[in-house]
């Protein structure tokens, strides 16, 4: 297997609106720490494929595709391209797809990122060498469920009895001379450390400058699992969530840093192997539409503009992306097209006992959020109010658990798999 790598800063300009929370009001005003762009190449045998990550909160569907198209027209041995959001809520807004309150996207900033990508890219592509491969899987438990039942709802609120995911996955390519070339660490919970008006790439970012200080020469690569539900473990004397500020990013970065660096010396072998699968799903939508947490929502900021996109929308299903990249005999990564809570992670995992599974949230894409079916009947911010930030005409009903399983299943069988494994 060969690899090649290349990285860049990301940061944009004061005064370019940031995505993440319906509250600001302004663009943003200064920069924490900068946000950076990871561009791999990874080939094998007759087989090559992309993987870009990203300090930003998701990547527009159109704007991916787009860039893929471009990508794979000036690389003939390219199978496909995975785009990869870290889903920082400190960065640039990066979809025309969502409701304008949670930030408008420049129009130039969103060319110099396909630019960017592209001149990474060749740069990646001129970077092949010979790899092998590694992996380990450890712990860090900074993340919490975030759906609290009280007095008969769900709130927002730390619940430390729900379910989440502290595995960190860590997958290492080396070079022949014992030098690491590039690290992905993997790991599952919402980058909302910061809330204010600076570009940071929260606790990702402050995990990956930590990494490549102590492995000097490696060129680090966050990615985010199924973290829709999942929330720093940031709470005050009243158990109600807060946001945190440089010191809290640096130390969640700290925490999670650090146990990738400890997992170096537990790394094993993996044997390389390389493909990659993916189709589209189509989800259904709930046929009543609920009433929202806000109140007196008709005459709410977020009414006109939803009604409009819904208006613009008619006729239109909304489809799922489900990837797979298996990049050795164990290795294998699902990517979603869509901000999926924690349990379709766990179910991915128990699915496939004998491999190493690194379920990825926010790829190529994001839809919305893609609860399990007892999540829609309990109700709550993901089901009830989220879906008119992306600008769904509707909730996703409680089918969609059923239907996004069958779509993994449909996936054709992964290298080493028994048929066994065919259960849930």
């Amino acid at each position: 297997m060969r690899v090649g790598v290349a990285s860049a800063t990301i940061t944009p300009p004061s005064g370019v609106e940031m995505a993440g929370y319906a509250f600001r009001d302004r663009p943003a005003e200064g920069v924490w720490d900068e946000l950076t762009m990871q561009v791999m190449v990874i080939e094998h045998d007759d087989t090559r494929v992309g993987m870009v990550t990203a300090d930003v909160i998701w990547f527009d569907a159109e704007w991916s595709d787009e860039v893929r198209r471009v990508w794979m027209a000036t690389d003939s041995q390219m199978a496909d391209v995975w785009f990869a959001a870290s889903h920082t809520h400190s960065g640039p807004q990066t979809s025309k797809g969502m409701h304008p309150v949670l930030g408008k996207p420049s129009d130039q900033y969103l060319i110099w990122l396909k630019q960017t990508v592209l001149r990474l890219a060749a740069q990646a592509a001129a970077d092949l060498e010979d790899v092998r491969i590694y992996s380990a899987q450890g712990c860090c438990s900074f993340g919490v469920n975030r759906r609290r039942q009280e007095d008969g709802r769900v709130v927002m609120k730390p619940e430390e009895s729900g379910p989440r995911d502290d595995c960190v996955t860590v997958v290492g390519f080396r070079r022949v001379d014992g030098t690491w070339k590039s690290l992905w660490f993997h790991y599952t919970c919402h980058p909302t450390v910061a809330g204010g008006y600076h570009f940071t790439a929260d606790y990702p970012g402050a995990a990956r400058r930590r990494i490549e200080t102590a492995i000097p020469g490696v060129k680090a690569m966050f990615l985010q699992g199924c973290c829709g539900d999942i929330r720093p473990r940031l709470v005050d004397e009243r158990g109600a969530f807060y946001r945190g500020g440089p010191a809290e990013v640096e130390r969640l970065g700290r925490l999670l840093g650090q146990e990738v660096i400890r997992l170096l010396t537990e790394m094993e072998t993996e044997f390389p192997y390389l493909s990659i699968d993916s189709h589209e799903v189509e989800l259904p939508l709930q046929t009543v539409v609920p009433r929202p947490f806000l109140p007196d929502i008709e005459t709410s900021q977020l009414y006109p503009a939803w009604r409009e996109s819904v208006r613009k929308k008619t006729g239109w299903k909304p489809c799922l992306d489900i990837g797979r990249l298996q990049i050795s005999e164990r290795v294998v990564l699902y990517g979603f097209s869509a901000e999926m809570t924690v349990e379709y992670g766990l179910w991915l995992r128990r699915r496939f006992p004998r491999h190493r599974v690194i379920p990825v949230g926010y790829v190529n894409g994001c839809l919305g959020y893609l609860c399990p079916a007892r999540y829609v009947d309990e109700g709550g911010y993901e089901v009830e109010e989220s879906y008119m930030y992306f600008g769904l005409p509707a909730p996703f009903s409680r089918e969609t658990e059923e239907r996004v399983k069958r779509g993994i299943a449909a996936l054709p069988g992964l290298r080493n798999e028994r048929k066994e494994e065919a259960g849930s």
